[in-house]
């Protein structure tokens, strides 16, 4: 069979020279290609820094592992949806992310919020700080922030009756000595005394990681679990 090839194309626009609109045309496909190529590329090291975060995680020990694991971890608790750009709470698990939130305080010495956003960018090219404010409420994220800087709060009480702040206020050791101020809204620990000292003043008792914690009861109510 008697090879055929195709007919040349001459595109030329009228009043242009042959020559100026051959380096036109030049022009413009060479700026496709650099489109094009700027794509691939932005595609390739996106790539590459998700799959570096996928070998973080297999090494949850180091700060980079930690990091990526907890930015797993906020996103299965706040991105409930099969759509990749879902923003909308919609079932968000509460208990994960303030646990998340008090995993990151516990191992701040070794990684901090900023690691986990990054490794969070890398992952799903999402912005955790917009993500947590796209699905928690205000009071939610005044929860979450708060236990980010005192690690109070994450988890319910489990007794029946429990300690919350109303507002803002200083967490006593068993000594009575200042701890750690703590913002309003956070559920501290299973409610388990109350006393007066001796300026007249009322604490409220509970547990908190095997060890007794006071509060004002000023800025702290006893309150009940409510059964499910």
């Amino acid at each position: 069979m008697a090879s055929s090839t195709l007919p040349a194309i001459n595109v030329q626009m009228p009043g242009m020279p042959e020559s100026a609109m051959t380096k036109a045309v030049n022009g413009v496909l060479l700026l496709a290609a650099a489109g094009g190529s700027y794509f691939l590329i932005k595609k390739l090291l996106t790539d590459a820094a998700r799959n570096g975060v996928m070998d973080d995680i297999s090494n949850p020990n180091s700060k980079e592992g930690l990091a990526a694991n907890l930015a797993m971890q906020l996103y299965s608790g706040m991105i409930t949806s099969e759509w990749a750009n879902d923003t909308i709470g919609d079932g968000t698990n509460l208990t994960v992310v303030f646990a998340a939130a008090k995993d990151i305080h516990s191992n701040r010495a070794l990684v901090g919020f900023d690691d986990v956003a990054k490794k969070y960018r890398a992952l799903y090219q999402r912005d955790l700080l917009q993500d947590l404010q796209s699905d928690l409420n205000a009071e939610e994220m005044t929860r979450f922030r708060g236990i980010l800087s005192t690690g109070l709060g994450a988890l319910p009480a489990q007794g029946k009756k429990y300690i919350a702040t109303v507002s803002p206020g200083l967490v006593l050791d068993q000594k009575l000595n200042p701890l750690q101020p703590v913002p309003a809204n956070i559920a501290l620990g299973s409610y388990l005394e109350s006393m007066q000292v001796a300026n007249g003043q009322v604490l409220h008792g509970f547990m908190y990681n095997g060890q007794m914690r006071y509060i004002d009861s000023a800025t702290a109510k006893i309150k009940n679990h409510v059964s499910a």
